[in-house]
């Protein structure tokens, strides 16, 4: 125990400190600083209880073991924190501004202080106060000035909501109902967008349009009609289901989703693709959720999903498809199912990570420019019903 008369460093209060925990947690049993893992965890029950901040049992342990090790230095201010409101008896939330440590450490000053000045029959104004007490007694108090003008400051700063939730269920495909909900057209060809089989079918058709961001030399990196919207942060996961899609010219007919920057580059970006992969026999055709990411124009990532037609029955449920990407830290993933909003997730095998900040996230509809002998692909365009897009913040 620190006696009253020896000097008052940081790591002694902390000494007092560890004691009075285990003083307000085990009453009268004698103090121990080598705390057995059934104690630990009574005594994070109780802090818990009192305080309600956590703190893990194998960190307790390790507070109560420094003191018996050959090191000074303090635990984190959040386990210094915690200690000193369970043993005052406070509760205060992890928002506010720290205080405790440094209130308990004032009050067992002015404890030792009266408890010296008792054994000597003495008061505080009747000797002088020694220099380095003072210096010490000075800090404290810059300490108690200082500490709330920062917690004030932090408090101030503006808090950091989650966006709204943004739910497209195109109500209506006109062109100005769209611009009026926050979509841009990047490479319009009004021609094919004009192309709705009714204006308020609740779908936005769009069709498969020569152009690619994934070109060969000398074509040109474009994808008509590409449909984009902000996204207010980078911890969202993005679902769009697609109808009546029915691509049969393998690798040629695709729609997707892409993750792009500020401004719009396709040579840098994210994009998940549904399309039509041929096989080798004609029993059945096997359909494609594909993920890459691309870097100055190179593919540097690819993983896919794959889904097989068997019957007539299961070609009926490709036509309603849901696709998801997730950004999620940084890190990007693709989902997909088919058929109902019941059904299950499928996840492709493989993430990755993304070195820039997306901005927007496009819809578009392609076939690209040539095949890979750079003849022309020629494929047939054909549409795809966009039902709802939703960006769901996390």
């Amino acid at each position: 125990m620190i006696k009253p008369d020896e000097s008052k460093t940081e790591f002694e209060y902390y000494k007092l400190l560890i004691e009075k925990v285990w003083t307000c947690a085990k009453k009268d049993l004698p103090f121990s600083s080598t705390l057995s893992q059934g104690d630990a965890k009574n005594i994070v029950n109780l802090i818990k209880l009192q305080t309600d901040r956590d703190i893990n049992e194998r960190t307790l342990r390790n507070a109560f073991k420094k003191l018996t090790e050959d090191d000074a230095r303090l635990p984190s201010p959040y386990t210094l924190e915690t200690l000193a409101q369970f043993v005052l008896g406070e509760k205060k939330p992890e928002t506010e501004a720290s205080l405790t440590w440094w209130k308990f450490m004032d009050l067992e000053s002015q404890q030792l202080s009266r408890a010296k000045n008792s054994t000597q029959n003495q008061s505080l104004d009747q000797r002088e106060v020694p220099k380095e007490d003072k210096r010490k007694r000075k800090k404290l108090l810059y300490l108690w000035l200082i500490l709330p003008i920062i917690g004030l400051i932090f408090l101030a700063q503006p808090f950091q909501s989650k966006p709204e939730n943004f739910t497209e269920d195109f109500n209506s495909a006109d062109l100005s109902y769209l611009k009026a909900n926050g979509w841009k057209i990047l490479y319009p060809n009004y021609e094919w967008l004009k192309r709705q089989p009714s204006i308020d079918s609740g779908f936005f058709t769009l069709w498969t349009l020569p152009g690619d961001n994934w070109i060969k030399p000398g074509e040109e990196r474009k994808i008509t009609n590409l449909l984009i919207h902000k996204v207010e942060n980078n911890n969202f996961e993005i679902v769009l289901k697609i109808c009546d899609f029915a691509p049969n010219q393998g690798y040629s007919q695709q729609i997707g989703l892409f993750l792009l920057d500020e401004n719009h580059n396709l040579a840098t970006c994210i994009r998940q693709s549904f399309l039509f992969t041929p096989t080798e026999t004609e029993k059945y055709r096997v359909l494609n959720v594909e993920l890459l990411k691309f870097e100055n124009g190179e593919l540097v990532f690819f993983t896919y999903k794959h889904f097989s037609e068997l019957s007539t029955e299961s070609k009926e449920m490709f036509k309603k498809m849901i696709i998801r990407i997730v950004l999620n830290n940084n890190r990007v993933h693709s989902d997909s199912k088919f058929g109902g909003e019941w059904n299950l997730w499928h996840k492709a095998p493989d993430s990755t990570r993304i070195n820039f900040k997306v901005a927007y996230v496009g819809i578009a509809a392609f076939q690209g420019w040539t095949l890979n002998d750079g003849t022309p692909k020629n494929a047939d365009t054909i549409p795809a019903k966009l039902d709802y897009l939703k960006i769901i913040y996390h």
